[in-house]
């Protein structure tokens, strides 16, 4: 059986949070990526991403340790990772509905629909559902986690990593209960096994 995932979360005070707004270099990623413009949770946005931010008082940015270890394919774990992405996505959602006036940023793009509705040229289908990722808002997430939480990103390169990291955030204009927050997603992800 796999290990859960390891979550922390670091309240970021909305002054911190923009110090990691960089949006020429991040967004510059977001441009050679195959999201960008056909998904709406990605760049470019119909808003500025720092207004957005600025709407929020505090920022939850979470750590979530997920486990690579026990896979004998690279490609297993991939898609291990990508599927506690998706549930740790589903638990944030489900704990935003506690916190008045928050909202959700999810770790990697929005997949309430595949294949998105922009690469249609229609509207988002379900906007109810749809996040953006801290990337996606111009937010250097290797940068916030080293200084609010010492770790570093590990990537895949060759050889898998023991862990990697899931970073959601929650955008909140009031203070939450952090421990209630990690009650919640791990909740969540092993509910929703």
């Amino acid at each position: 059986m796999m290990k859960p995932p390891v979550f922390k979360i670091k309240e970021v005070t909305q002054s911190e949070l923009l110090k990691a707004y960089k949006p020429s270099e991040i967004l510059g990623y977001c441009a050679h990526c195959g999201n960008h413009d056909s998904v709406w949770s990605c760049p470019p946005h119909r808003f500025d991403p720092a207004e957005f931010i600025e709407g929020y008082s505090f920022a939850y940015v979470v750590s979530g340790a997920v486990s690579m270890c026990g896979f004998e394919e690279q490609a297993d774990a991939v898609i291990h990772y990508y599927e506690m992405r998706s549930k740790i996505n589903q638990a944030l959602l489900a704990f935003e509905t506690t916190v008045p006036g928050g909202v959700s940023l999810y770790a990697g793009h929005c997949d309430a629909c595949k294949p998105c509705s922009r690469t249609q040229g229609e509207e988002c289908v379900y906007p109810d559902l749809c996040r953006y990722s801290l990337e996606s808002l111009g937010l250097d997430v290797e940068m916030l986690i080293e200084t609010h939480f010492g770790e570093s990103l590990q990537w895949v390169a060759g050889k898998m990593p023991k862990q990697m990291l899931v970073v959601p955030a929650l955008l909140s204009p009031v203070e939450v209960d952090i421990p209630s927050f990690i009650q919640a997603l791990e909740t969540g992800v092993v509910g929703a096994a």
